[in-house]
């Protein structure tokens, strides 16, 4: 989380250098952009360049990143959508008391 939503975005990136491998496949696979996904993926060298570059979009649908209100929103959306748990791994130095606020 961040203040600007876009920091706390560009932070989770490399977080997410490991959705592209084929172990994550059956997660993306009900996502609407999940084909262009692993088209993406294998036309990355590395899984870094696949987290640096993949569209900002993608890392808003896999990521609960942004600020305190959107991130709040993203909980609520994906349990809206039958999530019954939601995992916050900082990706910076958040403080517990920081999290809590999105709770």
């Amino acid at each position: 989380m961040d203040a600007d939503g876009r920091a706390a975005r560009e932070r989770a990136r490399p977080g997410l250098a490991w959705v592209g491998e084929p172990d994550w496949a059956p997660h993306i696979a009900p996502l609407p952009f999940a084909d262009e996904f692993a088209s993406f993926r294998a036309r990355c060298s590395s899984r870094e360049e696949f987290a640096a570059t993949m569209p900002a979009e993608w890392v808003d649908q896999l990521a609960l990143a942004g600020t305190a209100d959107e991130v709040r929103t993203k909980i609520v959306a994906r349990h809206a959508a039958g999530a019954t748990s939601v995992v916050l791994i900082p990706a910076a130095p958040e403080t517990l008391d920081e999290l809590a606020r999105v709770l």
